[in-house]
């Protein structure tokens, strides 16, 4: 439905008009009367319907029903302003098109004592599209009532700003925001298995994000998100997914963030956890600490890293390189865990990380081998090295990596050793039996020729 298509249900009303002209008690107004005409292109009509003089007065409801986005579209005043009485909403509205023609500054809840609620529920897929020029503002708490709802937030002109105050979107709905103008969010609210997915070319900013389940950048230079929380009614963590575009997130509570695309700023809390694609990149460092922490996968970190105690660093992706512009830091009881897959020292086998700083490890740090291997093999008869570390810059305090999950020390034994820049893992095998026979027969040839030379000069006369 058209902005202009929703004005002519009659909440318009111009400044000089008074809200009090008839006083109405808790009643609902229920705009479907046939536009097709020119009826509800002057201020005069912005009424109730059947009472052009009347507006709805505090406690009443406005709804809007059998509307839809193919209605025609009808001049209207600018600047607009709905006026609404204190703790009045308007309810079920399908499509609201800020288009061409319409008001440069529109405004719900102008010069009331208390923000009133514009509810979107009359079509399971609502949108809010702004293609004309200015600034348009919402004033009014906009929701989306009912689930297994959509509303999207289209911004389709590049000048001008698109803002809402407060966005609700409860539970088990989906919020989309694109376009290429700028949008702004104060307050974003959700509920279980709610969705809010950024996207387009546009700039966006959220003030608070709480409660929603899944939160997915796309695309677009989101230059904040906020404070990203999850409330206690929301079963499991947030979810994040940067896949495009570029975004500032602080998170508040013990979130899941998957860096697949773009470029983006990341402030984390105990307990988080990320995990970066081959073309996901993290500015401005990261740290990460507590139980259940865990950061893994390729990507670029442009940034100084911290590994705090009780997370878990698993670099590669089964596996893979992991580059950290910056240095990285272990601290006392983090964990480190390297993969090794098959019988081979071939760098597209085993996990790798990239530094271009420096390794410190404060503390005693456990690092986990995951060895999908054959030990039986001919490989493991044979000592190995792989190189995991590169560039680094000083000396690492190796003494402080105890190896954790290696095999029996029948197989072999693993250490830690610095060479220039690379840190190794390096493989000594146990010798084979065979081996150890010769090596003890030659042993006793040497010792059986040694005895027979001190006979020899024992047996010798004094000179």
């Amino acid at each position: 439905m058209s902005l202009k298509t929703l004005l002519s249900f009659g909440l318009v009303v111009s400044i000089t008009q008074s809200l009090a002209a008839v006083s109405f008690a808790q009643t609902t107004y229920n705009w479907s009367t046939d536009i097709n005409n020119s009826l509800w292109s002057s201020n005069l009509s912005w009424g109730i319907p059947n009472n052009s003089n009347a507006f709805p007065s505090a406690g009443d409801t406005a709804q809007f029903t059998n509307r839809s986005s193919e209605q025609p579209q009808v001049p209207v005043p600018s600047p607009f302003v709905v006026n609404l009485g204190t703790g009045q909403s308007v309810q079920n509205v399908a499509f609201l098109d800020l288009g061409s023609g319409s008001p440069t500054n529109f405004q719900i809840g102008q010069s009331v004592g208390q923000t009133p609620t514009l509810t979107f529920a009359g079509s399971s897929t609502s949108s809010i599209t702004r293609s004309g020029t200015g600034n348009t503002n919402f004033a009014a708490s906009v929701v989306l009532a009912g689930s297994s709802r959509s509303l999207s937030v289209a911004n389709n002109v590049a000048s001008g700003t698109l803002s809402f105050g407060s966005v609700s979107i409860g539970a088990s709905n989906s919020l989309s925001v694109s376009g290429i103008g700028r949008t702004n969010i104060t307050t974003l609210t959700g509920g279980a298995g709610s969705t809010a997915t950024f996207s387009g070319t546009g700039s966006s900013s959220v003030t608070s994000i709480s409660e929603i389940s899944t939160i997915n950048v796309e695309g677009g230079n989101i230059g904040n998100l906020g404070t990203v929380t999850t409330a206690t009614n929301v079963s499991g963590a947030t979810t994040v997914n940067l896949k495009g575009g570029t975004s500032t997130i602080n998170l508040q509570t013990a979130s899941t963030v998957n860096v697949t695309g773009g470029q983006h700023n990341l402030t984390t809390v105990a307990g988080s956890s990320v995990s970066l694609g081959d073309s996901g990149v993290v500015n401005g460092g990261l740290s990460i600490s507590g139980s259940g922490s865990v950061l893994s996968g390729t990507g670029t970190i442009n940034g100084n890293v911290v590994i705090g105690a009780n997370a878990i660093h698993r670099p590669g992706n089964s596996p893979g390189l992991q580059t950290i512009n910056g240095n990285l830091t272990y601290q006392a009881n983090s964990v480190f865990e390297w993969e090794l897959n098959g019988n081979t020292t071939a760098q597209t086998e085993f996990d790798r990380v990239g530094l271009s700083g420096t390794l410190s490890i404060d503390g005693a740090m456990d690092t986990r081998l995951i060895l999908n291997s054959d030990f039986s093999d001919q490989f493991w008869k044979q000592n190995q090295t792989w190189t995991v570390f590169t560039g680094v810059s000083n000396t690492v305090a190796l003494s402080n990596m105890t190896i954790v999950g290696a095999p029996a020390e029948s197989v072999g034994t693993f250490r830690w050793v610095q060479s220039g820049s690379n840190i190794n893992l390096a493989f000594s095998a146990v010798p084979e039996p065979s081996s150890l026979a010769l090596l003890g027969l030659a042993a006793g040839v040497l010792g059986f020729a040694k005895r027979r030379r001190i006979k020899a000069l024992l047996a010798q006369p004094a000179a």
